[in-house]
């Protein structure tokens, strides 16, 4: 569930909320780029992936928040 508009990059990319998902569903491990503590909230770790997904190679930032993945940033890279 999307709780928060789509982001300008998403929008920019011509990205709508069932593309984000397809893309956040079709991570694969040789996608991942690293692990990093957030910065606002202090305590959690947000993983970074670099797919390539619908001709675009980005940048998307998740962080597990209540046992449910939080989309932190979906851009181009």
């Amino acid at each position: 569930m999307l709780r928060e508009p789509l982001s300008l990059a998403a929008q920019r990319l011509a990205f709508k909320i069932d593309d984000i998902c397809d893309c956040i569903l079709t991570l694969e491990s040789g996608d991942f780029y690293k692990t990093m503590p957030a910065r606002h909230m202090p305590g959690f770790w947000q993983d970074v992936y670099r797919p390539q997904f619908g001709g675009f190679a980005l940048y998307v930032k998740v962080q597990i928040v209540d046992n449910r993945s939080v989309v932190i940033s979906f851009k181009e890279r």
